[in-house]
């Protein structure tokens, strides 16, 4: 629910929300998870690349759901 439902909600006249946010407890373990796949996806950058092409059995380009996520991640 958006902050200005649980303000109507509540009753709270201020646009400024101070005493909404009392009641409401802020949830960043997506905020943490984004950071997270940032900081993975900028340390991969560092590694050296390979001389030769390799065949690799890698979860990553293999499944789909982890190819869609990787490209979430870029696109983002």
């Amino acid at each position: 629910m958006d902050k200005d439902s649980i303000a109507e909600a509540l009753n709270h006249v201020g646009g400024d929300h101070k005493i909404t946010d009392i009641y409401i407890e802020k949830d960043w373990s997506i905020v943490d998870k984004v950071q997270a796949a940032v900081m993975k996806f900028f340390r991969g950058l560092n590694k050296p690349k390979p001389s030769k092409p390799q065949k690799t059995k890698n979860k990553e380009l293999s499944d789909p759901i982890e190819h869609r996520k990787t490209m979430r991640l870029v696109s983002a």
